[in-house]
Order: structure tokens, then C-alpha cells, then sequence
């Protein structure tokens, strides 16, 4: 079973530290995902911890942030939790086969609610772009893609596929303010 512990970064204030030193845990993000005006706490706490946040994390921030009228934030958590779904599924796979339908229907709602915001917003999109650009798609050592796995795929493969995602995802950051 995957789900190494690595050491971890000092837990805030606002969330205990768990065992896969992210400072929130399962229960806070579907708290936040209930709260329509909450999650102001959680949005802080994944930006701090964004190289260790799995998808559903950076994903259930994002919609909170949106909801928080924090576009840019729930721009750039959009996106990294986009592009750690992707590395996710490839670099861990997925035992149960829930992950993916999970982690479809959270993308589809944050999408369907942020995108319109950003169409036309040139630059809060090329802020996002500039964060999305400094973020590490890998992750740490340690890290807990929120789903039991066998094996993990070697090192190596995870950097390349983090390569060709961020080269996709790169390629249409600059064009999301761009009205069709």
C-alpha cells in the first residue's frame, strides 16, 4: 500500500497535521465543500501546502476560494489540482476506481462555475499562469494521493508525465482570457 510519511512542514494554526502531513483533514474538505461561505481557512492552508495538497484537496479549495470571490487563487488551485488529477491517476493507480469519477464531477463543478469568470479577465489569468508556472507538479516524498495504490510508478516516469502535463497545461493558461 502506498503512503510514505515524509517530514513534515509546520501544521497551521487552523489545521491539525494528519498522517500525510497536510495540515487538514477528509472531514474539513467536505465541510468546506458544504459550506457555501466557509473555507477561508482551508483556501489558506492548501495555498501554504499546495506541493503537498492530492487533487481533491486543490480542487475542494479552489471551489471554496471561487466561492470566497478569491479569483485568482481559484484560478491557480483549479489548475494544479487539473494537472495533480492527471499526474495522480498515471503515477498512483487508482485500486478502487472511484478516484476518477470523484475527481471528474469536483473539476466539472469548480470549471463550470470559474471559467466564465475568467474569460475576458487577461490578468487574472496571466497571474495564474505565473503561479501555475512556479508550482511543482510533482509531489514530495511522502505524499498521499488520497486513495490506496500497490505501487506507485517510478520517479522517472512521474517526472515525465508531470513534463508533458505542465507543457499541455502551459499551452492553454494563456489562453483562457481569450473569448472564443
Amino acid at each position: 500500500m502506498g503512503s510514505g510519511v515524509a517530514a513534515a512542514a509546520p501544521p497551521s494554526s487552523d489545521f491539525p497535521a494528519r498522517a500525510s502531513d497536510v495540515p487538514w483533514t477528509d472531514a474539513q474538505l467536505q465541510e468546506a465543500v458544504r459550506d457555501p461561505k466557509g473555507g477561508g481557512a482551508l483556501v489558506r492552508a492548501v495555498l501554504a501546502h499546495a506541493e503537498r495538497a492530492n487533487a481533491l484537496a486543490l480542487m475542494t479549495a479552489a471551489g471554496s476560494a471561487h466561492r470566497l470571490g478569491r479569483l485568482e487563487d481559484a484560478g491557480f488551485l483549479f489548475y494544479a489540482g487539473r494537472s495533480r488529477a492527471l499526474l495522480d491517476l498515471y503515477a498512483y493507480p487508482d485500486d478502487t476506481g472511484s478516484a476518477n469519477p470523484a475527481l471528474s464531477a469536483i473539476s466539472q463543478q469548480v470549471k463550470s462555475a470559474l471559467l466564465p469568470e475568467l474569460i475576458g479577465d487577461a490578468d487574472a489569468s496571466a497571474a495564474i499562469a505565473r503561479r501555475y508556472d512556479a508550482w511543482s507538479i510533482v509531489p514530495p516524498a511522502g505524499y498521499d494521493p488520497g486513495w490506496p495504490y500497490d505501487e506507485a510508478k517510478s520517479a522517472d516516469e512521474i517526472r515525465r508525465k508531470a513534463e508533458q502535463i505542465r507543457t499541455l497545461q502551459s499551452t492553454m493558461l494563456p489562453n483562457i482570457a481569450t473569448p472564443l
